[in-house]
C-alpha cells in the first residue's frame, strides 16, 4: 500500500505532461488527487501497519543483483510518521499554489516529482535506493527554484 503513494505522484507527473497547459482547472484536479491519493494510502497504512517487530517491508525485488542492489522499499515507526506528514504537506503544498497560472502543469509536475521523491526517500531501505530517490527529489526541486522561486 505505501509504494503506491510514490507510484501515485509519479503517474500524476505522467498525467500532467499530456494535459494541455491551457486547461488550468484539469491541472490543478490533476494534481491534488495525486496528491490526495498519496495522503490517503499513508494514511490507511498508519492504521492498518503493525509496526511493534521493527522493520515492515513494503516491497523487495532484486534490481542490481550482481551489486547487491535491491528495489527495497520498508517501513518502520520512524519513516511511516515522516511520510504521513509528507503527504499533508504534499496536499498543502498544491493548496497554497493553486494560484499558480505560469506554467502551471509543468509547476505541479515539478512538484509532484518531488513529492514522489521524498516519499521514496523515506521508504528506502537501500542504500542505493536511497540515493536515487534523494537525487530524484533534488532536480525537480532545482527547477521550482529556478523558475517560481522569488
Amino acid at each position: 500500500m505505501l509504494a503506491w503513494t510514490v507510484y501515485l505522484s509519479f503517474l500524476g507527473v505522467l498525467v500532467l505532461i499530456f494535459v494541455p497547459p491551457t486547461n488550468l482547472r484539469a491541472v490543478r484536479a490533476i494534481a491534488l488527487l495525486s496528491a490526495l491519493g498519496g495522503l490517503l494510502c499513508a494514511l490507511v497504512a498508519t492504521f492498518s501497519y503493525n509496526l511493534e517487530s521493527g522493520i515492515v517491508p513494503v516491497c523487495k525485488v532484486p534490481w542490481v543483483p550482481a551489486l547487491g542492489i535491491d528495489y527495497f522499499l520498508g517501513v518502520d515507526g520512524i519513516s511511516l510518521t515522516l511520510v504521513l506528514l509528507t503527504g499533508i504537506a504534499a496536499v498543502v503544498g498544491i493548496l497554497f499554489s493553486w494560484n499558480i497560472e505560469h506554467r502551471a502543469n509543468e509547476f505541479f509536475a515539478f512538484y509532484l516529482a518531488l513529492i514522489g521523491g521524498v516519499y521514496g526517500v523515506f521508504l528506502s531501505f537501500d542504500l542505493f535506493l536511497l540515493f536515487v530517490f534523494y537525487e530524484l527529489a533534488i532536480i525537480p526541486k532545482y527547477f521550482l527554484i529556478a523558475i517560481w522561486g522569488s
